[in-house]
């Protein structure tokens, strides 16, 4: 830890030394705020440079997130809602009851966190 807020955070040993382990912390996550926003911003590069090198249609687009390190849960959630919003535009209105339902069921068989998944699924639809 010391070694981290001396170098990464640039304290003097002194400030070290008077972070609570909650201060700490909080400055870790910042840390890592600014790691991925690095990434990102290198990500736009990569990403222009990869897409510029595209030859056919069906070759993957590489949007700056791919560059971004996420965790796998992270990367799963965000599948599952783009997967499950997909559908969503394939459904009228008046069948959202019944697929929230169905959707609901399918996840927490799977393990899911449903609720989470399903608000962000539904959000901004009323």
């Amino acid at each position: 830890m010391k070694a981290v807020a001396i170098y990464d955070f640039r304290l003097s040993e002194r400030a070290f030394w008077r972070l609570s382990l909650t201060e700490f912390w909080l400055l870790w996550k910042r840390h890592i705020v600014a790691f991925k926003r690095m990434c990102y911003v290198g990500g736009i590069a990569g990403a222009s440079a990869f897409n510029a090198r595209r030859t056919e249609h069906s070759q993957h687009i590489f949007e700056p997130m791919d560059f971004v390190h996420r965790p796998a849960e992270e990367t799963q959630h965000d599948e599952i809602v783009l997967m499950l919003r997909e559908q969503l535009m394939d459904l009228k209105p008046e069948h959202h009851a019944w697929a929230r339902k169905t959707m609901a069921e399918n996840l927490t068989a799977k393990g899911l966190d449903a609720e989470e998944i399903l608000l962000e699924v539904f959000e901004g639809l009323g």
